[in-house]
């Protein structure tokens, strides 16, 4: 029988290796990288969130996360095929502009035909679009209210805002807007005479001459008592 070349021998074993490399097991699961955005990036606009897997030939389909600041995952998009993965498809970008200014993250989980992903990756970033920073200063979240009460608010033009951009305030008592404001001091009066006993959310946006707009809402109790202004009668 004759002996096999050198090269062959070789070529051979380059093949094996890469056969080998190429494989997945429990203790050695596919790699996730992501391409956008980078770790520890500052955003704005609209962004592509993508990412790789690699090996990718046994990839069922990865499932993309985005963490807006302040809440949980969610906004989860699937992607099938073949690598890049990107949130909401090829072409598609998210508009950071729907979001509140600061930390985000997005998450990728792989999937290969189980229940569990077989690997996962997180990138952390942060969003500045330089959006108003509002503040409801009074009243406390989870406080007691009756009668009239003030809403008082703290706004400003954020340090990336345009400079001169004005900001108006709008108060909305369970989604109704009960004033609104576009000088400082941002404060408004509340009547709780048409406000049942019980929790109610206040909530504030804030939106400066861009357009842009952030908000902050608190959770208040409503007492029982007369609820009118100062110098109604009953």
């Amino acid at each position: 029988m004759a002996k096999p070349s050198v090269p062959s021998i070789v070529q051979a074993s380059l093949v094996c290796f890469l056969l080998a490399g190429s494989a997945w097991s429990e203790d050695k699961p596919p790699i996730v990288e992501f391409l956008s955005p980078r770790e520890g990036a500052t955003v704005h606009g609209e962004i592509a969130v993508a990412a790789t897997v690699s090996p990718s030939e046994k990839v069922e389909f990865v499932d993309i996360y985005i963490q807006e600041p302040g809440v949980k995952d969610r906004y989860s998009w699937k992607e099938f095929g073949e690598p890049p993965y990107v949130w909401g498809g090829r072409g598609h970008t998210l508009d950071t502009r729907h979001f509140a200014d600061g930390q985000a993250s997005a998450v990728v989980y792989c999937y290969a035909g189980g229940p569990k992903p077989v690997a996962e990756k997180r990138v952390h970033f942060v969003i500045d679009n330089g959006k108003p920073v509002v503040r409801i200063v009074a009243p406390a979240d989870r406080s007691t209210v009756d009668g009239a009460f003030p809403v008082r608010v703290e706004a400003e033009v954020s340090k990336r805002g345009v400079g001169g951009a004005g900001i108006a305030v709008s108060v909305l008592v369970d989604g109704a807007l009960v004033g609104k404001v576009d000088t400082p001091p941002f404060e408004t009066t509340v009547d709780t005479c048409l406000m049942s006993p019980g929790l109610h959310l206040i909530r504030v946006i804030a939106e400066d001459g861009n357009g842009l707009t952030s908000s902050d809402s608190v959770m208040v109790t409503r007492r029982a008592g007369t609820g009118l202004l100062p110098g109604r009668s009953k």
